[in-house]
């Protein structure tokens, strides 16, 4: 693999993909809205939802497990996407004519190296937040030491939710170029990924907190909005209006850090892989060539 002697800094690279984010709304809303809408349903009618599908189930499912892997799902999917967009300037052509193909392209909307990775982070955060959940539990005093005056456990008052996330963060960032290797086709593992990576994961590292800085400081912006203009007499259908945008703005942000991922680490992948897109062959040649 060919390295890269000019790469640039982190703060470069975040300003280069805010630009890119910037100037393609068009790009960015069209699969942002959308994905933004059903993900904010999600979160509103996954609760009503619930026992109409897994109601025989809730005493051993836990619905809130299946919304977050749905979730994580779709994030998946649409932040695949948008490496396909980042590293190929004709995608959209690309796909139209992968659609017009006898058989469906799966690979042009998913791969399964690609969708495994993403949700290994999810599955290590529930399992961590699982954990740590049992550990409250086992240090809370019980209901009559609660009567009694008893102090709840300052293990409750740990902000563990994002302190997993930074962890996750720090821990997958080295291995990031395994999603642009696996949209592009490149049967990397993740262990040759970390071993592509060697001089730029300390900026990956880097993009990847500063993102779920930046994501936090959404949410906790959006919830000091929430309680400012949510005073407790606005209630009923005006509420859950408000409730709704609010929801739908964390969700665009997310998928706004997202496609600044995509952008950020497929830049870093181009620079050091020196890898660029083979010519895609038009559809009248191929309808040509079929001919001949």
């Amino acid at each position: 693999m060919q390295e890269s002697d000019a790469v640039p800094s982190t703060g470069r690279l975040i300003g280069e993909a805010l630009d890119h984010w910037a100037t393609h709304q068009g790009r960015f809303w069209m699969i942002a809205g959308p994905a933004g809408l059903v993900l904010t349903a999600l979160s509103f009618a996954g609760p009503h939802i619930s026992p109409l599908l897994f109601g025989g189930l809730e005493p051993v499912l836990d619905f809130r497990l299946v919304q977050s892997g749905i979730h994580v799902l779709l994030i998946a999917l649409v932040l695949y996407q948008w490496f396909k967009y980042a590293l190929y300037d004709d995608w959209s052509q690309r796909r139209r004519t992968l659609l017009g193909e006898d058989r469906f392209p799966w690979r042009a909307f998913v791969s399964g190296g690609f969708i495994a990775f993403w949700m290994l982070q999810w599955l290590l955060s529930t399992i961590t937040f699982t954990l740590w959940g049992e550990l409250v539990r086992s240090q809370m005093p019980s209901q009559e030491d609660l009567r009694q005056g008893a102090p709840i456990t300052w293990l409750v008052h740990i902000p563990i939710g994002w302190i997993k996330e930074i962890a996750l963060a720090a821990l997958f960032g080295g291995f990031l170029l395994f999603l642009p290797a696996r949209a592009v086709g490149i049967s990397w593992g993740p262990g040759q990924a970390f071993h592509e990576a060697a001089g730029t994961r300390r900026q990956m590292i880097a993009i990847a907190l500063f993102l779920t800085f930046l994501l936090f400081v959404s949410e906790r912006a959006l919830n000091i909005f929430e309680t400012l203009v949510l005073p407790p007499h606005i209630s009923g259908f005006a509420g859950l209006i408000i409730l709704f945008a609010s929801t739908l703005l964390l969700r665009v942000t997310e998928l706004m850090t997202l496609y600044m991922l995509a952008h950020t680490v497929s830049r870093l992948f181009v620079l050091k892989t020196g890898w660029t897109p083979e010519p895609y062959p038009q559809p009248w040649t191929l309808d040509s060539t079929a001919r001949e």
